[in-house]
């Protein structure tokens, strides 16, 4: 049996999906981590991290297409040996940028692997074999002990365009994946889901940890009232679960 102590649970190893528009600094808050930090990068924006230390990048570039599935088993090669690098404490933070991205590349080595061209249409089957996939990853991502950061891009999700073909209502923001079973599962296999927003204007963030407008937001943790939290750092964040 194996019994853990609530008093040796730690509120900073925490699995953390965090969303928002292009632009609004979700590579940017990876540097707010507890470091050491190993960053899985599948969208080649590293440029805000140049010159970071305990900071260490692993990048997944596909040059073509048909690359896809190599890259995707390089990927699951390494993955092995990077869990192990975890669970014995070698990094405090973990980080997937992005997981919008990671999920192209996923999708495309599924469709080749079913004998289709990287870019063709995918089939039920397909999307099945993706889906049992992205389970048995945020499992794995259970056991690990470290916080764990999944950045993805956000969706817009509109109701069907009118008779004159205007864009439809706002219906829901959410993490941009592929796949409507992944999608349903996809906050209940984290913690936290937080969405950050940038507001050019006053040049100020806010990471939302509660529902507003439409954005899927969840906490464990968090209870500051507003639901939310201007220029967030990692200090400010852990004073807000205090």
């Amino acid at each position: 049996m194996n019994i853990i102590k609530a008093s040796d649970l730690q509120k900073e190893n925490l699995r953390i999906l965090l969303y928002g528009a292009a632009g609004a600094g979700k590579t940017e808050f990876i540097k707010q981590l507890p470091r050491p930090t190993l960053v899985l990068d599948f969208d080649k924006k590293e440029v805000p991290l140049m010159g970071e230390k305990d900071i260490d990048i692993v990048s997944y570039v596909v040059k073509n297409l048909d690359e896809s599935s190599q890259i995707f088993i390089e990927f699951r090669r390494d993955f092995k040996e990077i869990k192990k690098q975890l669970i014995e404490g070698k990094y405090k933070s973990f980080v997937f940028d992005s997981l919008t991205s990671f999920d192209i590349l996923a999708l495309r080595h599924f469709l080749i692997q079913s004998g289709k061209p990287a870019d063709s249409k995918p089939g039920i089957n397909v999307y099945g074999d993706l889906n049992s996939f992205y389970k048995t990853l945020f499992s794995e991502l259970k056991s690990l002990s470290c916080t764990v950061l999944i950045n993805a891009h956000e969706l817009i999700v509109r109701d069907k365009p009118d008779e004159l073909g205007e864009q439809g209502e706002i219906l829901a923001i959410t993490p941009m994946i592929t796949g409507d079973k992944t999608y349903q599962i996809l906050p209940s296999m984290f913690q936290e889901v937080w969405y950050l927003e940038f507001d050019a204007t006053k040049k100020e963030r806010k990471i939302y940890f509660r529902n507003w407008r439409k954005r899927i937001c969840t906490t464990g943790i968090l209870k500051n009232s507003d639901g939310f939290v201007i220029n967030p750092t990692w200090e400010k964040i852990m004073k807000e679960g205090n």
